[in-house]
């Protein structure tokens, strides 16, 4: 199930793991996983460079962010 928090990102549930994800563009899609102890804002500024050519996916990895 996907919806969005108040956080303005999209979230999935799976199983009891709630996981935050920033998603722009259309196309191939492109996946931007962050470092340890970051969040997916440090891709912000990629996919805004990548958004007119992809589908650019970026989560917040479990424990991080907004998950």
């Amino acid at each position: 199930m996907s919806s969005r928090r108040d956080t303005g990102m999209a979230t999935i549930e799976i199983d009891d793991a709630r996981i935050a994800y920033h998603e722009v563009g259309q196309g191939e899609p492109v996946i931007l996983l962050h470092a340890s102890a970051s969040n997916s804002g440090q891709w912000r500024r990629l996919g805004q460079e990548l958004e007119d050519q992809y589908r650019v996916v970026a989560p917040d990895l479990y424990g991080y962010g907004g998950s």
